[in-house]
């Protein structure tokens, strides 16, 4: 997928997500699928703005802007990526219940009792999964949910760098004595 049409995605989930006359229950699931995307926007993100910046932000690898949207962006979708995972156990406890209730009381021949274990093996490692990723996301659920100022400091703190950054494309050198050299300088900022 190119990055453009990554990019096309993130639009028109952002629009749907604030749509008002969508049903509640599409709604928590436009804010499922953006919450789970979002790390592919941010990195289809950070891959473009290297290309069209050149990294002209950039210091060791690190680029402030970028780095303060993944925090931002982990810090606010830890709680509702928590309660998705925690959802979808619950919905794998109810079918392994069901799988280890078939297997137990019902008759079958070897073909189906196959399909019955493969059914209940990929459950239950469908079930590990959202265990594991409950016990990561956690600690990150929890510093959202009982810091909400200091979430509101890292938005507030992604604002200022973004207009640092605008502030930054448009400086420009005034040449002071060497005049003879204020064409060059505007043709260099031209280039950048």
């Amino acid at each position: 997928m190119k990055d453009e049409e990554v990019m096309w995605i993130k639009e028109t989930l952002s629009e749907l997500r604030h749509d008002e006359s969508l049903p509640s229950e599409t709604s928590q699931k436009i804010e499922q699928m953006y919450a789970i995307l979002t790390f592919l926007f941010t990195k289809v993100e950070e891959r473009m703005e290297r290309r069209n910046e050149k990294a002209k932000y950039e210091y060791g690898n690190f680029i402030p802007e970028s780095e303060i949207s993944k925090a931002v962006n982990a810090l606010s979708n830890a709680p509702l990526l928590y309660e998705g995972a925690l959802n979808d156990l619950e919905y794998y406890n109810s079918e392994g219940n069901d799988l280890m209730h078939a297997i137990e009381m019902l008759d079958f021949d070897d073909e189906k009792g196959v399909q019955l274990l493969r059914q209940l093996k990929e459950n239950r490692t469908k079930r590990r999964v959202c265990k594991n990723f409950l016990e990561l996301v956690r600690p990150l659920r929890d510093v959202s949910i009982h810091n909400p100022s200091f979430l509101k400091k890292l938005s507030e703190a992604q604002g200022q760098i973004q207009k640092i950054k605008e502030t930054l494309d448009k400086r420009k050198y005034y040449v002071r004595e060497k005049t003879d050299l204020a064409e060059a300088f505007e043709k260099a900022k031209e280039r950048v």
